[in-house]
């Protein structure tokens, strides 16, 4: 299943800043502190939306095209500007916009 989001009820992801950070381990079933961050990305002003990916053919297609695994089969993929797209394992990310 894909569900597409161009913001919150609260704020459009059009010219803000969205914030992707990527743990060192899943955030469902541990504990998660801001030490399990690896790294924080920075995306100013440059996405235009993004998917959540939950299981079916569409993280079938994810697995394969992108060569990732998510325990969950959950996946969120970022669209730009430029039409080009980054994806991460949904349970191993949490993203924000400002």
């Amino acid at each position: 299943m894909i569900n597409t989001y161009f913001g919150t009820q609260f704020r459009k992801v059009e010219n803000s800043t969205v914030l992707v950070d990527v743990f060192d381990r899943c955030r469902y079933n541990s504990n998660i502190r801001r030490e399990n961050i690896l790294e924080t990305l920075e995306f100013d002003g440059t996405v235009t939306h993004w998917d959540i990916i939950e299981g079916g053919e569409e993280a079938d297609e994810i697995e394969r095209r992108e060569n990732i695994s998510d325990e969950y089969r959950e996946y969120l993929v970022l669209h730009f500007v430029d039409n080009t797209m980054l994806t991460f394992p949904n349970s191993h990310v949490s993203m924000d916009m400002i």
